[in-house]
């Protein structure tokens, strides 16, 4: 016998790593509980998988962390970390409840082949008419909750316990539309302190951003910006800036088979950006910041920023294109292909001892 190892994310299974399966059932013999017909060799394909699926399932969970729930009524459903408990192997996490109505109660019991998700909604307890509602304090968050068919309620969010194996928060990947539905309406915002997510915090940059201050082009604009101009007879053409020769942009515009560049007065155009694009912000309030362009709105351009997991505006010439990005991606690819390659090495090695899992 070499080593034994079991898995959370597969229960009931237990790994043992020997160079024959005698010596396997040698180990087991006497032992309740292990069945010895069940014993079964991996396929030498697939032992890598044993060790890296605990791997995988040791994920340092973190406050105020992303995280999707795996599986139950909550399955696919994005979460947020409220206190990790150690003791328990897993979280308190919030999330939008999914509790059924009275009439949608009524209508399974007429139809009890109707299984369909509950939709998901805030948790009022004034719409309460079956049941008590009880106000205390949560002895794990330490905040103020309601109480109500043995679950727990904060701000209309679900507070509930999931256990690790429950959560995936490697690639949670949140969307905008579901950041933005874990904001609190102001109705339900309590008195105390929340963790953070709050409707009414100010997201927007002050209007009198330090790049409103400055009057030299060459300090906004420089060689490579999407320019888009705001005033005049070609108002709205985009292109791309070349040169700048005092007040003056000399761009390239985005129209087809026009070779030549034109020139304009830096006060009538201002950057342009699409939805989509990494920026990162060079001026003003929020400088330093980066995030993804989520809309525009004449020259204010909306960023969701997954540092400070909020949405918050900016004047268009406070940004640049952000290369880090792409940059980091390229680094991350090639780190996967170095794993990908030391992993067949390995692979290879264990096929020529001859050992096997088993």
């Amino acid at each position: 016998m070499l080593s034994v190892t079991v898995s959370d994310r597969l229960e009931g299974v237990i790994y043992l790593e020997a160079f024959k399966e005698g010596h396997v059932r040698e180990a087991i013999k006497g032992i309740n509980g292990i069945f010895p017909r069940k014993v079964v060799q991996v396929p030498r394909n697939e032992m890598h998988q044993v060790y890296e699926m605990d791997k995988a399932n040791k994920v340092q969970l973190k406050k105020k962390q992303w995280v999707r729930i795996n599986n139950g009524l909550y399955a696919g459903d994005l979460a947020k970390v409220l206190e990790v408990t150690d003791t328990r192997n897993g979280a308190i996490c919030k999330i939008i409840p999914r509790v059924l109505t009275e009439e949608e109660i009524e209508r399974r019991k007429a139809n009890p082949g109707l299984a369909m998700k509950p939709e998901k909604r805030l948790f009022n307890p004034s719409y309460v008419t079956s049941g008590d509602v009880r106000e205390l304090i949560h002895d794990q968050i330490n905040r103020r909750v309601y109480k109500w068919n043995k679950m727990c309620f904060r701000k209309g969010f679900l507070v509930k316990f999931f256990t690790q194996k429950n959560i995936e928060a490697q690639n949670p990947c949140p969307t905008y539309q579901e950041i933005n539905s874990f904001r609190v309406p102001k109705k339900m915002q309590m008195e105390d302190s929340d963790d953070g997510s709050s409707s009414d915090s100010s997201t927007n940059a002050p209007e009198n951003d330090s790049i409103l201050l400055e009057n030299n082009p060459s300090k906004i604009f420089s060689k490579g910006d999407v320019i888009k101009i705001i005033e005049g007879e070609l108002k709205n053409l985009t292109g791309k800036v070349e040169q700048i020769d005092d007040n003056l942009i000399k761009f390239r515009p985005n129209i087809e088979e026009y070779e030549s560049m034109l020139e304009i007065d830096f006060n009538s155009v201002i950057k342009y950006f699409k939805p989509g694009d990494s920026v990162r912000v060079i001026y003003g309030h929020f400088k330093g910041e980066k995030g993804l362009v989520t809309k525009l709105h004449k020259n204010k351009v909306y960023i969701f920023s997954s540092i400070m997991m909020k949405e918050f505006s900016v004047n268009a010439n406070c940004l640049k294109l952000s290369s880090e990005i792409s940059e980091a991606v390229d680094k991350a690819k090639a780190s996967f292909s170095n794993r990908e390659s030391e992993f067949r090495i390995f692979s290879i090695c264990r096929g020529i001892t001859g050992e096997g899992v088993y």
